[in-house]
């Protein structure tokens, strides 16, 4: 997967250079496309010391060096660098730092792949820009949020009062998710739910990214649409 990190931090960096850095990203709120593209930086830096030191607890962002004005996409640019040298002198398996309960270096690439997919779409969103996205990539999206921030991280939200099935109509990717003792289930299947949303693989992601209102006509929502926006809000990003 490390060869799709490096081809979004690409498209991203090619947004980013087109735009002015005082340019505001809408769906990040309060932020520029300066604050966008150093957030991306810090997050490959972090995880770049996070693989190469093998520490068990993270260290704050701050201790990170920021870049210059004006040269954040370099700055940026060499943090993906870093990251992707860490990654690859490692196997999969090997151990690093995650808040969940998956600590290896596969989970850092995936999560670090779709961070830069996401942000690479809040900059299209901000700039008018359309660039293709891979479906398959997109349904993955769907399933990383799921892994990492609704199942793997703890929500200070209430639980969904019931059932939600997810539904991509343009490429394969389908998940149940209902509570089941206390806690959320996640099942990779077609099945019956209180609440059921279907659409595009991309637009399904933003809608767990909480990018595209549940309401938005790139939804079908059938059913009780409370167990449908509890999900959506219960994941802690």
């Amino acid at each position: 997967m490390t060869e799709v990190l490096v081809a979004e931090w690409d498209k991203f960096r090619k947004l980013a250079s087109s735009a002015q850095t005082d340019h505001a990203v809408p769906a990040c709120p309060n932020w520029t496309v300066a604050d966008l593209i150093e957030h991306v930086g810090r997050v490959y830096y972090f995880f770049a010391e996070m693989i190469r030191s093998a520490k068990e607890r993270p260290f704050p962002f701050s201790e990170i060096p920021g870049p210059q004005v004006g040269a954040e996409i370099e700055w940026a640019t060499l943090g993906l660098k870093s990251l992707v040298d860490e990654i690859g002198s490692r196997a999969p398996e090997d151990f690093a730092w995650s808040w969940t309960n998956d600590k290896t270096v596969r989970w850092v690439e995936r999560r670090l792949t779709h961070e830069t997919l996401v942000h690479r779409w809040d900059l299209e969103s901000a700039l008018g820009a359309d660039l293709p996205t891979d479906r398959a990539l997109a349904s993955d999206c769907i399933d990383e949020v799921i892994t990492s921030f609704v199942q793997g991280r703890k929500s200070d939200a209430a639980l969904p009062s019931g059932s939600v099935h997810l539904h991509c109509n343009d490429t394969e990717g389908e998940w149940i998710i209902e509570v089941r003792d206390g806690a959320l289930d996640v099942r990779k299947e077609h099945a019956k739910g209180d609440a059921a949303v279907r659409g595009d693989a991309k637009s399904l992601a933003l809608l767990m990214w909480r990018r595209l209102p549940l309401d938005g006509p790139e939804f079908m929502l059938f059913g009780d649409p409370k167990p449908a926006s509890e999900f959506v809000a219960y994941g802690r990003l």
